[in-house]
């Protein structure tokens, strides 16, 4: 049999149950690891149970979610982790003794790796609805500016017409007064 005998962040052997410790009790004993994103930087150690010769014993192990098969370990017994991404993966590990027989049972520890506060479905979220309210304040401030701007120009239209209007009466008085006097003085010549 095998047994996971350390587990380690940043090559810091974990104490269970001390502050801010990932693991509740003995590695041995946990079947889920739950790590900030900054302890994505993991020791798994490990050994079999055949004490006969313990440097023939063999171990493979595969981390799912990033090992794509089993990593043939010879007679090394921990593997390293670093830097992985946020999400859930499973270690699984088996062994051999000194005669080269494999444990048909897998050991296995679920570990989950969350993500920064940034990277969060709730901060995405947030995020989300911050770039839309910001889009619609946009959207509306420039609707309210458009029908300021249209009421100004209305505004400046309605004084040039009238501007317009009050010149053309001008020009029909000035006419009209012309032709007054035209016909005066045309009548003054008829006479």
């Amino acid at each position: 049999n095998v047994v996971f005998s350390d587990f380690k962040i940043f090559d810091e052997s974990v104490v269970p149950g001390a502050k801010g410790s990932p693991l509740r009790q003995q590695i041995n004993f946990t079947d889920r690891i739950r790590l900030k994103h900054k302890q994505s930087v993991f020791t798994i150690e490990f050994a079999s149970l055949d004490y006969n010769a313990p440097e023939k014993n063999q171990y493979m192990y595969m981390l799912e979610g990033f090992d794509k098969d089993w990593v043939h370990a010879g007679n090394r017994h921990f593997v390293t982790y670093t830097n992985l991404d946020a999400g859930k993966y499973t270690f699984l590990l088996k062994g051999s003794n000194s005669d080269g027989v494999w444990n048909d049972e897998i050991r296995k520890i679920n570990i989950r790796i969350r993500p920064p506060w940034y990277k969060t479905k709730l901060a995405i979220l947030l995020f989300l609805a911050a770039i839309v309210a910001f889009i619609v304040l946009y959207i509306k401030q420039r609707e309210r500016q458009t029908r300021h701007d249209n009421a100004v120009l209305q505004q400046k239209i309605d004084e040039a017409q009238a501007e317009l209007k009050g010149k053309a009466r001008k020009l029909e008085e000035q006419q009209e007064e012309i032709r007054r006097r035209d016909e005066e003085e045309a009548d003054i010549r008829f006479l």
